[in-house]
């Protein structure tokens, strides 16, 4: 199946007000000194709190990195999995209604703000107090999505493989977000912990795959990784399998060395291969059969 075929495009809109004014001349002061950045840069003057308005920009963010999950960006819009869609969906109406109660609470505090913010630059008063109008600022709050069915002119057909490509970015990202997580660390996890780093990357690859011989390449390596991670017990903070997910993340989270996976020349089988060409895993039961074989041999004399 190609990728317009199973995918929805998702068109997000979210708006609200900026907190902005735009500066006048008589902003600047006679003398050449300007009020302080936070106040008035690039011609536009804070008129608002912008702590008050970061709560909009994160439901946003949330929005997004739902449809990012199973999904991927494209055309200013995201193209999400059919087999995800619903979900997707449930999960935007979720977001739309802490939106609108964030909008709420924004109007009922709006004059408090104001005053707080006023008093808290007030030897700058004459450049932030404006008349403001809450009907016409709450208007410009929004929270919504329009669903697009798609599909190519013929001749003009989408570019699979750079589809795939903003695919396999995305999941970098996620993977030296992951790998970050992981480098240093200084307590001890548990196996479930350790895979949970790799599921929202397995996820994605999975519903976004559309037999891309790429994203279908990656997820094997990513199962492979999983099923080499043990299933029980504890993983010390020194266990070498915690070295080898780093590894294998941080080389999906370079475009260049992702290449040697997608290409063959590089696997999570070499990247886990122990002494004498043997896995890691395999040394580690010759290992315990041998430390066991020892124990019993003491216990006889």
């Amino acid at each position: 199946m190609e990728f317009h075929n199973g995918c929805t495009l998702v068109h997000l809109r979210v708006r609200k007000w900026g907190g902005e004014a735009k500066a006048l001349d008589s902003d600047y002061l006679a003398d050449g000194e300007l009020p302080p950045a936070k106040l008035l840069k690039r011609g536009q003057k804070a008129v608002f709190p912008p702590s008050a308005l970061t709560t909009f920009d994160t439901l946003r963010r949330k929005a997004e990195r739902v449809l990012l999950s199973k999904g991927t960006r494209f055309a200013g819009s995201f193209l999400v999995a059919n087999d995800y869609l619903e979900d997707a969906l449930e999960l935007l109406r979720q977001i739309e209604g802490e939106f609108a109660e964030a909008k709420t609470k924004f109007l009922m505090e709006f004059d408090s703000n104001l005053d707080n913010w006023l008093a808290e630059n007030a030897e700058h008063e004459r450049v932030i107090r404006q008349i403001l109008d809450k009907d016409y600022i709450g208007a410009k709050f929004d929270f919504g999505y329009d669903l697009l069915e798609i599909s190519p002119k013929p001749g003009h057909e989408f570019d699979e493989e750079a589809i795939s490509s903003s695919v396999l970015h995305e999941v970098g990202v996620l993977c030296n977000q992951a790998a970050d997580g992981l480098v240093g660390r200084k307590n001890d996890i548990l196996p479930a912990s350790l895979v949970a780093k790799l599921e929202p990357m397995m996820a994605k690859l999975n519903a976004m795959r559309f037999n891309n011989g790429r994203l279908v390449r990656l997820l094997d390596q990513f199962e492979e990784l999983e099923n080499a991670i043990p299933s029980d017990g504890v993983i010390k903070k020194d266990d070498p399998i915690i070295g080898h997910v780093v590894s294998f993340l941080s080389t999906c989270g370079s475009e260049r060395r992702l290449e040697s996976i997608l290409n063959g020349e590089t696997s999570v089988k070499t990247m886990l291969q122990g002494a004498h060409g043997k896995l890691i895993a395999e040394v580690a039961e010759e290992d315990h059969i041998v430390i066991t074989s020892r124990a019993r041999g003491r216990s006889s004399f």
